[in-house]
């Protein structure tokens, strides 16, 4: 993570930044994302969906020049001094904006610069075989390690695989016994 949220931050201060977050992300537009795999999960589990837009095979993104001219309006503070054409990524803003506190946000951005990763419990876009469409509803994200995330793509390819609901369950509950597959769906 670079210091896009260092920035961020700075200009809306602890307690606009949260606040920011959750209406930015409230009034964005989602995309509804369809799986072959939505039946044979738990009701619950299938209210996928995805925002911004892709370029070139990337996770799916929004110009930074977008959220910082947003943040200023918010914030009632000019012109955003943002001038780069980069994009953040929205799993990125959607499971910063899942944090109550100043406290809770702090550390997640701590954790985020430290090397972790937000991780797709439910691996939509993977069978789907449109990578870069990932899901970003909030229920579905976590944070983890980049190990946990390879260890996650990896059983998500296989969980692709499956063409039964029993085969699905079956292999559902395989990884689950292993602590680095929690919440994988």
């Amino acid at each position: 993570m670079d210091n896009f949220f260092d920035q961020l931050y700075t200009m809306l201060g602890p307690e606009r930044m949260l606040a920011f977050l959750k209406t930015f992300l409230k009034d964005i537009q989602k995309l509804p994302m369809l799986c072959t795999h939505d039946t044979f999960r738990p009701l619950g589990q299938t209210n996928c969906f995805s925002a911004g837009s892709s370029d070139l095979g990337k996770a799916m993104g929004i110009r930074k020049t977008v959220v910082f001219t947003a943040a200023a309006k918010f914030a009632n503070v000019g012109p955003a001094s943002c001038v780069v054409s980069t994009k953040v990524r929205v799993h990125q803003l959607f499971m910063l904006a899942t944090c109550n506190t100043n406290e809770e946000l702090m550390d997640m951005m701590a954790k985020m610069k430290d090397k972790h990763v937000v991780l797709h419990l439910c691996g939509h876009g993977i069978c789907t075989e449109q990578r870069p469409l990932a899901c970003v509803n909030p229920d579905h994200l976590a944070l983890g390690t980049q190990a946990v995330n390879v260890k996650q793509t990896g059983a998500h390819d296989i969980l692709a695989l499956a063409h039964t609901v029993d085969e699905y369950r079956v292999l559902v509950a395989l990884f689950q016994r292993d602590p680095a597959f929690e919440g994988l769906f």
